[in-house]
């Protein structure tokens, strides 16, 4: 079996911000303004949600970019989301990753319009099988309304058991002023997820432009 299309990732995002907000599909599809069984049929992946109930759900429940993201991703088709293996070729027995910190850019760092800037994290090997043949994959385009622009993946150095890795991605804030999330997972050439587990968020960067924002002081040392 194949992965789950763009359509049905973005049905499950949907999903999950309306319940995490509480609230429930009748009140949802009264205050977006469409049936209840068109709502339902989004959110299963069976119908193709427009722009402007993307745009509504984006500002309803907060979802700070994840939901366009995913959505530009499935409309131009550049890049597969990274998706659990439902072939059961993983996760690989003993398999492990442990985040240690954020080495650059930690979450809520104030940055200005169209900036770049390399995104680099330290995570160890924690388990008992080389890491050979991985990438970093980004969840949803790598570029889009509202969201910073960064490759659609980059390559993990191999790393032994035991090993610590620095995964660095270069990136470019928006232009748009306002609070923005990416989100990656690990994956392998073909782009199945080394850790298929569905609370398993991967790695995260959150950045906040503001347009009146001065370039930070290690700018400089990242040229």
């Amino acid at each position: 079996m194949g992965s789950k299309s763009n359509w049905a990732v973005i049905g499950e995002i949907m999903r999950s911000l309306r319940s995490g907000a509480g609230m429930s599909l009748t009140d949802a599809s009264q205050m977006m303004g469409v049936s209840k069984g068109h709502l339902s049929h989004v959110e299963c992946g069976r119908d193709r949600p427009g722009v402007g109930l993307i745009e509504r759900y984006e500002e309803m429940f907060s979802a700070d970019g994840l939901l366009w993201s995913a959505y530009i991703a499935a409309r131009t088709n550049r890049q597969a989301l990274p998706q659990p293996a439902v072939d059961g070729r993983y996760p690989v027995p003993g398999d492990a990753v442990h985040f240690i910190r954020d080495v650059t850019v930690p979450d809520g760092t104030v940055l200005p319009p169209d900036f770049s800037f390399r995104k680099v994290w330290r995570v160890g090997n924690v388990g008992s099988v080389l890491w050979q043949g991985r990438w970093l994959a980004r969840v949803g385009s790598p570029f889009g309304h509202g969201i910073p622009w960064s490759p659609s993946r980059v390559r993990i150095d191999d790393t032994s058991q035991g090993g610590v890795v620095d995964i660095e991605v270069p990136m470019r804030t928006q232009c748009m002023g306002g609070t923005a999330q990416v989100r990656w997972k690990i994956v392998d050439e073909e782009g199945w997820d080394f850790f298929p587990d569905p609370g398993r968020l991967g790695l995260l960067l959150t950045i906040i432009v503001d347009e009146d924002a001065p370039s930070p002081p290690w700018a400089g040392e990242q040229r």
